[in-house]
């Protein structure tokens, strides 16, 4: 595995991301992907949308890749059962498209936002992790 010094990402970062954006889309309370809470304000007000890889990071370290994600989650959310069912499904489907070890995913919370659409169960097209 490489260091965490010398990042040798073996996976297309494209693919990386689709992946996790997938996961993401398919899971009702996250709201989007930010980078901090100041990255994300202009997205609670609706002024700008998202940058694509905005919320994504991946390392490497000597017992597997970290992978981090920023994000911003729907009002009501169980915070750490969706954090334990992100990890979990993001980490398997990593490894199993990549065959190789993911060591953490760290869901780290920017902001929760009230939405009254995505909260009767309808996804808003604008909102979604990748910006469709």
């Amino acid at each position: 595995m490489p260091s965490s010094k010398s990042l040798d990402i073996k996976m297309d970062s494209a693919i990386l991301s689709s992946i996790i954006k997938t996961v993401l889309k398919n899971n009702m309370d996250v709201y989007g992907l930010s980078e901090t809470f100041i990255d994300s304000l202009p997205f609670f007000f609706k002024k700008k949308k998202m940058e694509n890889e905005t919320g994504i990071r991946v390392s490497a370290s000597d017992d597997g890749y970290v992978i981090d994600l920023y994000l911003i989650v729907k009002y009501g959310v169980k915070i750490p059962e969706l954090a334990w069912d992100l990890q979990t499904e993001i980490k398997y489907a990593v490894e199993k498209k990549f065959a190789t070890k993911v060591s953490k995913v760290n869901i780290h919370i920017q902001g929760v936002i009230y939405d009254k659409t995505r909260s009767k169960g309808i996804p808003d097209e604008n909102n979604l992790p990748d910006g469709k």
